[in-house]
């Protein structure tokens, strides 16, 4: 049987274009606004049927949980234009608008202002604007709209699940015990030897891709799918994997969003979730173990953490080895998206023993593998799994 969702019971919020209406003010959101929306409206984000008032969020902000007790790390908001607070009022219904698209509404429980810094330095630790997340915050009017949504679609994605497909699909293994592996790369050996030591301990791998707005020089969201597709096709167990995307765009919060993820994926369904080195870091914002940690902190979560450190390819050894585990240091080739764009486009046998061969050839067939500039978030590097 799958896991329990977060607070016991899934949430859905989808509803009609039919039932909005015409004269109902709108509200323009961002792409994040509109992935969190949909989250909400499927389940992915349970128990939360809206984005967060005041009270929320300072208790996510001071204690790491709900009012009622329950873990959660992440604000999830609903920003809005300056001057908020005197055009919306409570009672309120309101469109939301993503692209001159009406996307959902939300019925307007609360308008209220939050302060920057106090929201920046809670969650990423930080209020340098150098970090990306602290900048999205700053680039925010510091009104914010709280109060349960409908959402009228959903984003089409190759592969995209929602907690009702995820746990059907899990039934139809007759998996009971499920690790989630989240990544926004395409599959280099040392995701695969995360994955499949991970896969030892349980009865099903579900690979769960993060799709949506990247930075310029990211893969593109078409590119991860096929090269999961082809990795699961001729080097898993058919019975043992599952492959499934989700709409998420990154806030780069460090240990506080492992956290998050880890909530997300107990909500499709998942027993385990792999944790990573650096796990949603950014830079050297943090500590690269602290994600690790922070589930010492959280023993009611309903999830299993199963961390891993980084794995790098040892020339030596001739195989995958831990960072610690192995003393050749000379011979040591560590996974980074710089090397694996750079070789790709320039000396592609550097990978030979870094991707798969039916990966690699899969790569290079793609005309185009990366986002452009103009159609991304342009955000420094982070760490990932």
């Amino acid at each position: 049987m799958a896991n329990q969702p977060h607070g016991g019971l899934l949430v859905r919020r989808m509803g009609s274009m039919d039932d909005v209406g015409t004269d109902w003010p709108r509200v323009n959101i961002s792409s994040m606004t509109a992935s969190d929306l949909e989250n909400i409206a499927v389940g992915i984000l349970s128990p939360l049927k809206g984005f967060m008032g005041r009270a929320e969020v300072y208790s996510v902000l001071e204690h790491g949980r709900l009012p009622g007790g329950l873990p959660w790390t992440v604000p999830i908001l609903l920003d809005v234009e300056a001057d908020a607070v005197g055009r919306y009022q409570m009672g309120d219904t309101v469109a939301l608008v993503l692209d001159e698209q009406v996307v959902g509404w939300m019925q307007v429980e609360e308008v209220f202002r939050l302060d920057w810094s106090r929201l920046s330095r809670s969650l990423y630790g930080t209020d340098s604007p150098g970090h990306p997340g602290v900048s999205m915050v700053h680039h925010q009017s510091g009104e914010y709209l709280a109060g349960p949504v409908y959402a009228t679609r959903m984003r089409e994605m190759p592969l995209r699940v929602t907690p009702e497909s995820a746990r059907t699909l899990f039934a139809e293994h007759g998996w009971e015990r499920i690790v989630a592996f989240q990544t926004r790369n395409v599959p280099h050996i040392g995701h695969e030897f995360a994955q499949r030591t991970a896969l030892n301990l349980v009865d099903g791998l579900f690979i769960n891709p993060v799709l949506g707005k990247k930075k310029p020089g990211d893969f593109r969201d078409e590119v991860i799918v096929d090269s999961y597709q082809t990795l699961i096709r001729y080097y898993y167990p058919p019975d043992m994997v599952a492959l499934g995307t989700i709409w998420y765009e990154m806030r780069y919060a460090g240990p506080k969003e492992a956290i998050h993820h880890a909530i997300m994926r107990k909500n499709l369904g998942c027993t385990h979730f792999i944790v990573g080195r650096d796990h949603a870091g950014v830079g050297d914002y943090y500590d690269p173990y602290a994600a690790h940690r922070i589930f010492d902190q959280y023993p009611d979560l309903g999830i299993e953490p199963i961390r891993f450190g980084a794995f790098v390819y040892c020339r030596r050894c001739g195989s995958v080895v831990g960072d610690r585990t192995c003393p050749h240091e000379s011979e040591k080739v560590r996974f980074s998206g710089t090397l694996m764009r750079h070789s790709l486009q320039n000396e592609p046998e550097r990978l030979a023993h870094l991707l798969r061969p039916e990966v690699l050839k899969q790569l290079r067939e793609h005309e185009d593998l990366y986002h452009q500039e103009d159609e991304t978030l342009d955000l420094p590097s982070g760490g990932q799994v």
